[in-house]
Order: C-alpha cells, then sequence, then structure tokens
C-alpha cells in the first residue's frame, strides 16, 4: 500500500523549569536529528507552526502536545513539551520528565463520535441501517415512555434526540430532556448508535470499526481502550492546572471515564487520525452523497459557547479564514483533541494536548491557534 504520509521533522529540545507555585515554563530550542529536513522556502512556515503548537500548550496550561498539518505539499509534524511529569498528586515520584514523542498516542475523547458515524453511514450506504430507522426498532423498549419510537438515526447523529447525559445515562438507563428536533449535545446518542452497530450487525462495535475502518486504512496505533485501560506508548494525561496546595496536577492517565466506547474511548496518535481524517473527506470510506449529508449544517443554537457554528452527522463545523473546516474536538480527562479537514480533504489538522476537562471559556482559546494553523 502506498505510505500516505511522508513526514518531515526536525529535533527539539525541551526546557522545562519549575516556577513558583508548581507550573512549569516550557522553551523550545530547534536541534538537528540524522534525517531531517526542511523544504526549501518552508522554514518561514515551519516557525509559524512552531509558534502556533508553542501558543496552544500555553493558552490551556498542557503539559505537553503534538500537532499535525497535512497539505498536498507536505505533512508537518512536531512534539512540544512533556508525555510524563515527574511528580503528580498522589504519585510524588514517577520518575524523570518524558519528552513528548511526535508518535505519542493520546485518548481522543469525543473525536471517537466521527468514527462511529462513519460506520453507522457505511451501514446505511449498505442498506443496514437507514437514517430514518427508529430507536425503537432495533432496540425495542430501551428508552422509556415509547420515546425510541420517535427518535431516529438522524436524531441520534446530530445530537437531536432530546436525550441529555445524566450520572444514570452513563449507566444505560436514559433520560429525554426534551421533543426531539432541538440540539442537546450528549453522549448518550452515541451510545445508542454503538449499540444500533451492535444489533444490526449481530457483533460488536469494536468489531465493526476494526473491519471497517482501522484495518481497512491500517490504522494501527487506533483501538478502542474501555475504562482505566491503558495501551502501550500512551502519553500520561493531566488536570487542567493544580489541584492541590502542593501544586500538582492529577495524574488522569489511567482515570476510569464513564462515557462508552461508541462515543469517546478511542486511543491514537497524530498520524492515524490525519489518515483516516484523509481517507474520510477524500471519499474512500463513504459514497459522496453521504459525505456531503455528513456536512450539512444544523443548527447548535444554546451551545455558541462551545465555539463551533453548526453539527452534521458527527461533525462539527468551524470557520476559518481558508474556508469552513469540519471535524471533531474531544475533551475528557487529561486529554483535548482537536481534528479537522476541509471539505476537500486537502487540509487536515490534528492537534493533541495531554491536559483535559477544559471548561467552555478555556477550550475557545485553542479554537484560533487551530483555524490559522490549518490555514498556514
Amino acid at each position: 500500500m502506498t505510505r500516505l504520509f511522508a513526514v518531515v521533522a526536525t529535533g527539539l529540545v525541551v526546557v522545562l523549569a519549575s516556577s513558583a507555585g508548581g507550573g512549569a515554563r516550557i522553551s523550545l530550542r530547534p536541534t538537528s536529528r540524522a534525517g531531517s529536513q526542511i523544504p526549501v522556502g518552508g522554514r518561514a512556515r515551519d516557525a509559524a507552526l512552531r509558534k502556533l503548537l508553542a501558543a496552544a500548550v500555553r493558552s490551556v496550561h498542557s503539559p505537553g502536545g503534538v500537532l499535525l498539518v497535512k497539505t498536498p505539499a507536505s505533512t508537518w509534524r512536531r512534539s512540544l513539551g512533556v508525555a510524563r511529569l515527574p511528580r503528580s498528586y498522589g504519585r510524588p515520584d514517577v520518575g524523570p520528565r518524558v519528552p513528548m514523542p511526535t508518535a505519542g498516542r493520546f485518548r481522543i475523547a469525543s473525536a471517537t463520535k466521527t468514527f462511529t458515524a462513519t460506520v453507522v453511514l457505511q451501514l446505511v450506504a449498505g442498506g443496514a441501517l437507514s437514517l430514518d430507522d427508529t430507536v425503537e426498532r432495533w432496540l425495542p423498549g430501551r428508552l422509556p415512555d415509547g420515546a425510541g419510537t420517535r427518535i431516529t438515526l438522524r436524531d441520534l447523529l446530530q445530537h437531536r434526540s432530546g436525550l441529555q447525559d445524566t450520572p444514570l445515562s452513563f449507566a444505560g438507563a436514559f433520560t429525554i430532556a426534551s421533543p426531539p428536533g432541538t440540539f442537546y449535545y450528549a453522549n448518550a446518542n452515541y451510545t445508542l448508535l454503538g449499540e444500533i452497530i451492535a444489533a444490526a450487525t449481530r457483533s460488536t462495535y469494536e468489531e465493526q470499526l476494526q473491519a471497517r475502518v482501522l484495518a481497512p486504512l491500517r490504522l494501527t496505533t487506533t483501538e478502542v481502550a474501555r475504562g482505566p485501560m491503558t495501551p502501550d506508548g500512551l502519553v500520561h494525561g493531566y488536570s487542567p492546572k493544580p489541584a492541590t496546595p502542593h501544586g500538582l496536577r492529577i495524574d488522569e492517565t489511567s482515570w476510569t471515564d464513564p462515557t462508552p466506547p461508541p462515543a469517546g474511548s478511542i486511543v491514537s496518535d497524530a498520524v492515524d487520525l490525519a489518515r483516516f481524517e484523509s481517507a474520510l473527506f477524500g471519499g474512500q470510506l463513504l459514497p459522496a452523497g453521504l459525505l456531503a449529508l455528513m456536512q450539512t449544517p444544523g443548527s447548535v443554537t444554546g451551545f455558541e459557547t462551545a465555539g463551533y457554528t453548526a453539527y452534521g452527522l458527527g461533525l462539527m463545523r468551524f470557520p476559518t479564514r481558508c474556508g469552513d473546516v469540519w471535524g471533531h474536538r474531544g475533551r475528557g480527562p487529561g486529554y483535548t483533541t482537536y481534528v479537522l479537514a476541509t471539505s476537500d480533504g486537502r487540509r487536515i489538522l490534528a492537534l493533541l494536548l495531554n491536559v483535559g476537562k477544559l471548561e467552555d471559556d478555556v477550550v475557545v482559546k485553542l479554537n484560533p491557534l487551530v483555524e490559522r494553523a490549518i490555514c498556514t
């Protein structure tokens, strides 16, 4: 199979110095690495993207991060900061700092939803499912008060089912907060989609994801990690800021996130995520009509503070100076992810940070940096 990416990278020396209150100051110094090159005329772009990665890491106080930007001409990938801090709350001495590797694996949280939506739409393309199928057809009695007869797969994909996340929904008991048709972002929608995938195929969500997406695209660093499972190469994830009087962050790498796998449990790296986006927007995974349907903008009234301007079928829309881009953001314990592409798939971005559970007013600081990076 033709390799999709030729990654051009230079080495980095990361210097962290302790500061008052237990924080860290991150600086970056370019260094040479055997075989590394910067294309002729690409030094200005390299410098600009380095600055944007550094700004992203600092703006949300992340210990480190990885940025990949792919264009038709090249793929740029760099890392910054650390993958593991020497000390964290409850773990006062875990060893020396570990520099962030460009191949580091991260929990991508809600960016998982685009993978799940792709599997659902492949089943639609094959005739096993219809977007107008109701929940009741595939999961009889799964929702209370006959709500499953009114909620379609299209509603679930667009977060227009009226379902709301509660502690009980994570345990499988769902709450209907409003009639179908109103946007309300909830993991419960994609939890049900995972159950419908299993019912329609008489297999499991993980088996269908592997057979339909991960194996064909050779996404060898991507997998579903349930609960506290910590796959090899997983970067340590941390709380957003020092959470103790000692100024130590909480290490959330093995945090038991209750989010079910179809809604937010994939682990991956920047190269695999870019390969997935390239295949999706390049038409390798879905027929053109369904890919266009994924990008049909739906109103997100009431969720404007989250920073995206529309939601399609498993895709968020973000405006940029080079046009609208589509993809998904993920926020979970210890990790923050952006995976975006232009509609033609010619520009792709993956930003992975090892800091998590950022509030809207914090995470939106990343939006202008991401928007500039994908257009650079």
